[in-house]
Protein backbone atom coordinates (compact mmCIF):
# COMPACT_ATOMS: atom_id res chain seq x y z
CA UNK A 1 0.00 0.00 0.00
CA UNK A 2 1.05 3.59 -0.55
CA UNK A 3 1.03 4.29 3.20
CA UNK A 4 3.64 1.60 4.02
CA UNK A 5 7.39 2.18 3.92
CA UNK A 6 9.92 -0.66 4.01
CA UNK A 7 13.61 0.16 3.91
CA UNK A 8 16.92 -0.89 5.47
CA UNK A 9 17.13 2.30 7.54
CA UNK A 10 14.77 5.18 8.04
CA UNK A 11 15.45 7.91 10.60
CA UNK A 12 12.71 7.33 13.15
CA UNK A 13 11.85 10.94 13.74
CA UNK A 14 11.18 11.39 10.01
CA UNK A 15 8.39 8.81 10.00
CA UNK A 16 7.12 8.26 13.54
CA UNK A 17 5.20 11.55 13.74
CA UNK A 18 3.17 10.33 10.73
CA UNK A 19 2.55 6.82 12.12
CA UNK A 20 -0.60 5.44 13.72
CA UNK A 21 1.29 2.57 15.39
CA UNK A 22 4.78 1.06 15.43
CA UNK A 23 5.90 -2.49 14.66
CA UNK A 24 9.45 -3.17 15.84
CA UNK A 25 11.83 -5.54 17.55
CA UNK A 26 11.33 -3.65 20.82
CA UNK A 27 14.75 -2.04 21.04
CA UNK A 28 15.05 0.71 23.61
CA UNK A 29 15.46 3.53 21.07
CA UNK A 30 12.36 2.62 19.10
CA UNK A 31 10.28 1.91 22.20
CA UNK A 32 11.16 5.24 23.80
CA UNK A 33 10.69 7.22 20.58
CA UNK A 34 7.27 5.66 19.98
CA UNK A 35 6.19 6.16 23.59
CA UNK A 36 7.33 9.78 23.55
CA UNK A 37 4.92 10.33 20.65
CA UNK A 38 2.07 8.38 22.24
CA UNK A 39 2.10 5.60 19.64
CA UNK A 40 0.87 2.08 20.42
CA UNK A 41 3.38 -0.64 19.59
CA UNK A 42 3.54 -4.20 18.34
CA UNK A 43 6.83 -5.68 19.54
CA UNK A 44 8.48 -8.80 18.13
CA UNK A 45 11.60 -9.06 20.30
CA UNK A 46 14.43 -11.48 19.65
CA UNK A 47 17.47 -10.70 21.83
CA UNK A 48 19.23 -8.52 24.43
CA UNK A 49 16.95 -5.95 26.11
CA UNK A 50 14.15 -6.33 23.57
CA UNK A 51 12.03 -8.93 25.44
CA UNK A 52 12.17 -6.83 28.62
CA UNK A 53 11.28 -3.62 26.77
CA UNK A 54 8.45 -5.34 24.90
CA UNK A 55 7.02 -6.77 28.13
CA UNK A 56 7.16 -3.31 29.74
CA UNK A 57 5.21 -1.83 26.81
CA UNK A 58 2.58 -4.56 27.09
CA UNK A 59 2.40 -4.34 30.89
CA UNK A 60 1.82 -0.59 30.58
CA UNK A 61 -1.08 -1.25 28.20
CA UNK A 62 0.68 0.61 25.38
CA UNK A 63 1.12 -2.33 23.05
CA UNK A 64 1.25 -6.02 22.31
CA UNK A 65 4.04 -8.59 22.12
CA UNK A 66 4.29 -11.51 19.72
CA UNK A 67 6.83 -14.33 19.85
CA UNK A 68 8.88 -13.94 16.70
CA UNK A 69 9.60 -17.68 16.49
CA UNK A 70 5.92 -18.63 16.32
CA UNK A 71 4.34 -15.62 14.61
CA UNK A 72 2.92 -15.49 11.11
CA UNK A 73 1.55 -12.74 8.88
CA UNK A 74 -2.04 -13.37 9.98
CA UNK A 75 -1.11 -12.97 13.65
CA UNK A 76 0.76 -9.74 12.93
CA UNK A 77 -2.17 -8.40 10.89
CA UNK A 78 -4.64 -9.26 13.66
CA UNK A 79 -2.46 -7.73 16.38
CA UNK A 80 -1.98 -4.53 14.38
CA UNK A 81 -5.72 -4.30 13.73
CA UNK A 82 -6.33 -4.65 17.47
CA UNK A 83 -3.81 -1.87 18.23
CA UNK A 84 -5.51 0.43 15.74
CA UNK A 85 -9.10 -0.25 16.84
CA UNK A 86 -8.81 -0.71 20.62
CA UNK A 87 -8.26 2.86 21.79
CA UNK A 88 -7.00 1.73 25.21
CA UNK A 89 -3.56 1.09 23.67
CA UNK A 90 -3.36 4.61 22.26
CA UNK A 91 -4.67 6.11 25.50
CA UNK A 92 -2.02 4.28 27.54
CA UNK A 93 0.73 5.32 25.12
CA UNK A 94 -0.48 8.93 25.20
CA UNK A 95 -0.47 8.91 29.01
CA UNK A 96 3.14 7.72 28.96
CA UNK A 97 3.99 10.44 26.41
CA UNK A 98 2.52 13.01 28.80
CA UNK A 99 4.64 11.63 31.65
CA UNK A 100 7.75 11.80 29.46
CA UNK A 101 7.01 15.43 28.52
CA UNK A 102 6.61 16.31 32.21
CA UNK A 103 9.98 14.82 33.21
CA UNK A 104 12.60 17.34 34.28
CA UNK A 105 15.31 18.24 31.79
CA UNK A 106 18.73 16.63 32.32
CA UNK A 107 20.18 20.01 33.38
CA UNK A 108 17.52 20.31 36.09
CA UNK A 109 18.35 16.84 37.40
CA UNK A 110 22.09 17.57 37.35
CA UNK A 111 21.51 20.82 39.23
CA UNK A 112 19.39 19.07 41.86
CA UNK A 113 22.00 16.34 42.30
CA UNK A 114 24.76 18.93 42.64
CA UNK A 115 22.80 20.66 45.40
CA UNK A 116 22.55 17.34 47.26
CA UNK A 117 26.12 17.11 47.41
Amino acid sequence: PSNVIIDRFIPQMHVLPKASAVISHGGSGTVLAALSLGLPQLCLPFFADQPLNARAVADAGAGLVLDLSSTNAVMITEALARLLTDQSFRQSAQQIAKEIREMPAPAEVASALTRLG
